[in-house]
């Protein structure tokens, strides 16, 4: 099995993430960059692939459907296509399905991919996952920056 690839329904975790939901009926570009620089973190952390994929109509202007951001892909959907529907074409597209864990809090839209044999997470789930993953890292580089004082032997 290849490294986990994440796939993000955007819009739909703007609307779980309680500190993100202020951006849907204000500034939802801000709320877009936020969630696209938690993500970025995230899979600093993680690994793997990740990408978030957002509903083109729900934004003003878009200069290409694909880009790239640090190290996640982000994908707006042409008109009169859903994101969900960019998502389920690249499930069915892919040949290892076994990686693919698509993260999104739509229940009908769950269980169509879960059907398509991926694994699925809702928006708190991942969530927590994130936080599990950033306190362990942290655990990690404390301990790490204690290392030499604990191996150090002391003499007079």
């Amino acid at each position: 099995m290849s490294k986990q690839w994440l796939i993000i329904d955007g819009y739909n975790a703007l609307h779980y993430i309680p500190e993100f939901r202020k951006y849907i009926s204000g500034d939802i570009e801000e709320g877009r960059h936020q969630l696209i620089d938690l993500v970025s973190n995230y899979q600093g952390y993680h690994g793997g692939k990740v990408t978030l994929v957002f509903d083109a109509h729900k934004t003003a202007r878009i200069a290409k459907d694909r880009s790239a951001y640090r190290n996640i892909e982000i994908i707006f959907s042409r008109k009169n296509e859903t994101a969900d529907s960019v998502i389920e074409k690249m499930v069915y597209e892919s040949d290892d399905k076994d990686s693919i864990c698509v993260v999104t809090s739509d229940r009908v839209f769950r269980m169509t991919v879960f059907g398509m044999r991926v694994q699925v997470m809702t928006v708190e789930i991942f969530l927590k996952a994130i936080a599990l993953e950033m306190k362990e890292t942290w655990q990690r580089v404390k301990m790490d920056a204690y290392k030499p004082l604990n191996n150090r032997v002391w003499t007079d």
